[in-house]
């Protein structure tokens, strides 16, 4: 098991760094869509998974799905911040702003889990929630 979680390590760093360079030419606003797009498809396919190796895959692709949102978003944050005179206030305004979007979609799962007893079910809240990524 530690053998494919390592490679599995390995296959992430270097789709990060491809994203990376990706996101160096300016393709930031397609890259995040293409991986919020994704992002609520994994959701959604999460609900029906079972078995371990469906598991490992559809953790596998949001990994890569989420470093396609983030990597571009933290850009964007950190371009938009270094433009301004107030670096700081801007990157813990953004860091703030994520917390709380976390906890709250972590109050609206457990909503869901109460009233239908379906952990499966409160995937519906993220894939909802990653739309949101459309926006930015």
């Amino acid at each position: 098991m530690g053998v494919v979680i390592s490679l599995s390590t390995l296959f992430t760093i270097i789709i990060n760094l491809v994203i990376g360079r990706y996101t160096d030419t300016k393709h930031r606003d397609k890259l995040i869509r293409i991986g919020g797009a994704a992002n609520i498809l994994i959701w959604i396919a999460r609900i029906f998974i079972r078995g371990p190796i469906s598991i490992f895959f559809t953790d596998s692709l949001y990994r890569i799905s989420l470093s396609s949102i983030l990597i571009p978003v933290w850009s964007k944050t950190y371009s938009f911040a270094s433009k301004t005179h107030r670096f700081m206030k801007t990157v813990i305004f953004f860091e703030q702003a994520v917390n709380l979007s976390r906890t709250i979609l972590l109050f609206f799962a457990f909503i869901i889990i109460y009233f239908t007893g379906r952990i499966e079910l409160s995937f519906i809240a993220p894939a909802i929630t990653s739309l949101l990524y459309f926006i930015i």
